[in-house]
């Protein structure tokens, strides 16, 4: 798992990453009264290629949590398989929405970075 979430890191620490990697995600949002539309497209690496899944989640708490004190909350995520939610879109019942887009550096410096 932990290995999973260096998929930035360790190819390029171990010299198999192409510099020419134009891998990422692209989001555009168009905000007008009564039109907000946000649209993603998602370019994922092709080792996760449809290894990917959405979370539709449900938590009721039995005691009230957080600042607003709430019970309840739901949310839906996109999810690549062993990523936790939250790392590529979003959005929950209160109606926020967002989107990742993940730029790489073409080349890690241990130490440097």
């Amino acid at each position: 798992m932990f290995l999973l979430h260096m998929d930035d890191i360790l190819p390029n620490s171990l010299g198999k990453r192409s510099s020419d990697n134009t891998s990422g995600c692209s989001s555009i949002c168009i905000n007008y009264p009564d039109n907000e539309i946000l649209g993603h497209n998602e370019d994922a690496l092709p080792e996760v290629l449809n290894h990917w899944y959405l979370v539709s989640a449900h938590i009721i708490s039995e005691e009230p949590e957080g600042r607003w004190k709430v019970t309840e909350e739901k949310f839906t995520s996109l999810c690549y398989a062993g990523h936790l939610p939250g790392f590529t879109m979003s959005y929950n019942h209160h109606g926020f929405v967002y989107s990742i887009n993940i730029v790489s550096a073409n080349r890690l410096h241990s130490g440097k970075t």
